[in-house]
């Protein structure tokens, strides 16, 4: 939860340095397709779900022939996979929000996209199933990567795709001879791949 609040806290301060830059805030929405990967994984099935949320779009300059900008986002982020038997598998669907902080280079309408995030778990739904998996827990948060690209027209209408990758492991156990037959909790991470639509409106403030 910590990680979480700094992270509302940088998106903060890197707004208030963008409205002598420019600022533009947008909105976005798209699908995603979901999973668990890791050393560990077995039997992790797609899900296909959804994402959506707010963007800041703050000017940094221009390098060269293309328009650089920070982008942070605050996304509402179904994750999770489709699993029903232990893999080891996620076994859940995940609700997050998402924070990702991008550094985006804009040449000419196509752009590229990268940087850190940081998810904080609203929620779990376990999937259907028989297995004896009652002590398998998730993390509250989780870092990451996400990287990504896609098109943005002059007006603001954009289209893109991204790849997100988590850091952490997100199971905890409390009974890992139940869960793992083993000794350590199985190494399992987030990872999805996203299409989205978005627009970013006029600058609110700084120069046009």
């Amino acid at each position: 939860m910590k990680t979480f609040l700094v992270s509302l806290l940088l998106i903060v301060s890197f707004a208030s340095t963008g409205l002598a830059q420019g600022l533009r805030v947008g909105v976005k929405l798209g699908g995603t397709l979901s999973y668990g990967a890791g050393k560990d994984v077995r039997e992790s099935k797609l899900r296909t779900a959804y994402h959506g949320g707010a963007v800041f779009n703050i000017g940094l300059g221009i390098l060269g022939d293309s328009v650089v900008s920070l982008q942070p986002e605050v996304l509402y982020s179904i994750k999770g996979d489709q699993a029903t038997s232990y893999g080891p598998s996620i076994l859940a669907q995940l609700t997050y929000v998402d924070v990702p902080l991008l550094l985006k280079v804009n040449a000419g309408g196509l752009y590229f996209e990268a940087g850190p995030q940081v998810s904080y778990l609203l929620s779990s739904t376990r999937n259907p199933t028989n297995a004896t998996i009652d002590s398998i827990s998730y993390r509250k948060s989780d870092l990451g990567v996400a990287v990504g690209f896609g098109y943005q027209d002059p007006k603001g209408m954009n289209v893109g795709w991204r790849y997100t990758r988590g850091f952490n492991n997100i199971l905890t156990t409390s009974d890992k001879t139940t869960v793992a037959a083993g000794t350590t909790d199985p190494v399992l991470r987030n990872t999805t791949i996203q299409l989205y639509v978005g627009f970013l409106f006029n600058r609110l403030f700084g120069k046009k």
